[in-house]
């Protein structure tokens, strides 16, 4: 272990070692410890916490990364009018990849994410509301977040303030829980303010399968429809910006 990356070895034949893998922890730390198939990563260097590896398969970030490709790769998308962007948070937050069509832009900058202190929940959905209101926003289209969380909000805005800001922007937010360190109650809080909905995940298939079920409810919610209707004469049509008109 330095503060790269943990790599594995094994040495239950000590004249021929074999290695198995590499997982990324870019910090430094204090201790470690391997218990039952688990890392357990005491961290420094003004990062407090421990980090938690399962050696069967890997970080959540591996796992967190390989689920959000079966987002950005849902077939439903339409790049000639639907946008991506990417923001990731810890102690802060940050915008890795602004509104784009190009979705394999997208997913290169999800491939690069690294995992980090902090969870400042609130952050991160500011940052995004910050984007999806802005001028390289789609102004016909319809706006969500999913918001995926780990761990517990520790730092930051207020997750409850911020998700009524993107609510009152007419932002849907998606929540996913993934694992049994994260904050159901305030995911399902987030989602209900702006009307989406929280999912539960406890491993990569049932994160992807979060996904899943989240591209296809965006699906039905975004698809355009076209209404002819007979109005009398005198009666007053107000445009209230969702279609047009």
């Amino acid at each position: 272990l330095d503060a790269s990356s943990l790599q594995l070895i094994d040495i239950s034949a000590p004249a021929a070692p074999v290695f198995m893998g590499s997982f990324a922890t870019p910090y430094g730390y204090r201790d470690l410890e391997i218990q039952n198939n688990w890392a357990y990563i005491a961290l420094n260097n003004g990062i407090d916490g421990i980090m938690t590896i399962d050696l069967s398969t890997g970080p959540k970030i591996n796992q967190a990364k390989a689920a959000a490709q079966t987002f950005i790769d849902f077939n439903g998308w339409n790049p000639q009018s639907d946008q991506m962007a990417l923001v990731s948070y810890a102690s802060s937050s940050t915008l890795d990849r602004n509104l784009t069509s190009n979705f394999s832009l997208v997913k290169t900058a999800v491939n690069n994410l690294v995992s980090n202190g902090g969870t400042a929940t609130g952050n991160g959905i500011n940052t995004a509301t910050t984007e999806l209101i802005s001028a390289r926003a789609n102004p016909a289209a319809l706006k969500f977040q999913v918001l995926m969380s780990d761990g517990q909000t520790n730092s930051g805005s207020s997750s409850n303030t911020a998700a009524i800001t993107a609510s009152n922007n007419n932002i849907i937010i998606y929540t996913i829980g993934f694992g049994e360190d994260a904050d159901a109650v305030e995911l399902q809080n987030i989602a209900n303010q702006t009307g989406g909905q929280y999912y539960a995940a406890s491993d990569q298939n049932s994160l992807a399968a979060g996904y899943q079920l989240i591209a296809q409810s965006i699906q039905v919610l975004a698809q355009d429809a076209n209404i002819i209707a007979n109005f009398s004469n005198g009666t007053l049509i107000v445009n209230d910006g969702n279609a047009i008109l």
